[in-house]
């Protein structure tokens, strides 16, 4: 009877002792792919600690590599998850046994997580203009993330034309245009856990090149010192590089007679000679196409300058009397005129370089003229 008593007190003792089991910590949240140590933890004598898997079955230390458990004492047990994977997910149990007829049990609720995360990410895309462009952004994760788009600030919406349409891997712009080129922003949100995950995507909108010459036809003057500009408008994406031709063959930069701009749109022809008139083409070319435009320039002659001959254009023959030389009178008629000819185009070559060039020809001219006319016989008289 004594001995009965003896057993009913410890018990008593036992049970009304302060005999808490925790698990540490209390939230179970594990990444995907990650490792978790979990400790239960017990206040007072404990005969046994061990824990249950969800599936209801004592998870044995040693047994399986990725699930563990470690007894660091008589009043700590460790559960380490490693590489958590989905079917870790579940209701674990340290039970905890005092005596024979005595236990409590802690829960812990494993979940597996998973912040937004990117498959694939690309970051810049080009599209041809007037295609359908697809832009991809393929997220997950554990939940699976709300996903938006942003582009300049503003949210990418659905439109009522139909050109945007957002799916879960992307959206698509249908006959994208050169204003949709741009940064858009991809946003992985999963609300719960309030995480927010962003990739950067660029868009690219390329468009074959177009050139345009604003008049097809250009008249100028020769001989009056003036330059001409033709300019090129071109337009495309990337920017189109500009090349020039003239009746077929390459224009390329010389002093005094052709120059560019920095981007060769505008070719500019110094003190236009009629030697430069034709037809003149600028082709725009990137990578995509290339594009050309024509127009023709017309020199007309100066006037005073059609009317100075070229001593060496004409020949003047003129035949003796009695088989005797040419007439001098005629000859210093012919001189006269040539030097005033030379004075006109001493005038003319202060402004314009080319009439220098025909100056020098008439003052040889006249030097023939003179030594020919030494050479003449004098006039004689008849009877």
């Amino acid at each position: 009877m004594k001995s009965m008593l003896l057993f009913i007190w410890g018990l008593l003792l036992v049970t009304t002792a302060e005999t808490t089991v925790e698990i540490i910590p209390s939230l179970g949240y594990i990444e995907l792919n990650e490792s978790k140590v979990f400790v239960c933890a017990v206040e007072g004598a404990v005969q046994e600690m061990k824990w249950i898997h969800p599936s209801g079955k004592p998870i044995k230390e040693g047994e399986d590599e990725r699930l563990q458990v470690e007894q660091a004492d008589k009043m700590v047990s460790k559960l380490v998850i490693r590489d958590a994977q989905l079917p870790d997910a579940g209701r674990y149990q340290c039970v905890c046994r005092f005596n024979e007829s005595y236990t409590e049990t802690a829960f812990i609720t494993v979940t597996i997580i998973q912040k937004p995360t990117f498959l694939n990410p690309k970051t810049y895309h080009e599209f041809l203009e007037g295609s359908d462009a697809f832009v991809p952004c393929d997220v997950t994760g554990i939940p699976q993330p709300l996903v938006t788009w942003k582009c300049k600030g503003q949210d990418v919406m659905r439109t009522e034309d139909g050109r945007f349409l957002l799916t879960a891997q992307g959206f698509l712009i249908r006959g994208v245009r050169g204003s949709d080129q741009g940064l858009y922003r991809c946003e992985g949100r999963i609300v719960d856990r309030g995480e927010v995950h962003s990739l950067d995507i660029s868009v690219v909108v390329n468009a074959p090149p177009t050139a345009r010459i604003r008049e097809g036809e250009v008249n100028a003057m020769a001989g009056s010192g003036v330059n001409v500009s033709l300019t090129c408008l071109a337009n495309g994406h990337p920017h189109p590089y500009i090349n020039w031709t003239r009746n077929g063959g390459p224009v390329v930069a010389e002093p005094g007679r052709f120059g560019f701009n920095s981007d060769q749109s505008v070719l500019t022809i110094y003190a236009v000679e009629k030697m430069d008139e034709g037809q003149y083409t600028c082709i725009a070319t990137n990578k995509i196409n290339s594009s050309s435009a024509n127009m023709t320039l017309h020199v007309s002659a100066n006037q005073t300058e059609e009317e100075v001959p070229s001593p060496h254009s004409t020949r003047h023959t003129v035949q003796a009397t009695d088989g005797q030389a040419a007439v001098v009178s005629i000859l210093d008629g012919m001189k006269d005129q040539q030097a005033a000819q030379l004075a006109v185009l001493q005038r003319l070559a202060a402004q314009q370089e080319i009439l220098a060039r025909r100056v020098a020809e008439i003052g040889a001219g006249i030097s023939q003229l003179t030594v020919l006319q030494s050479l003449s016989p004098p006039e004689k008289d008849h009877d």
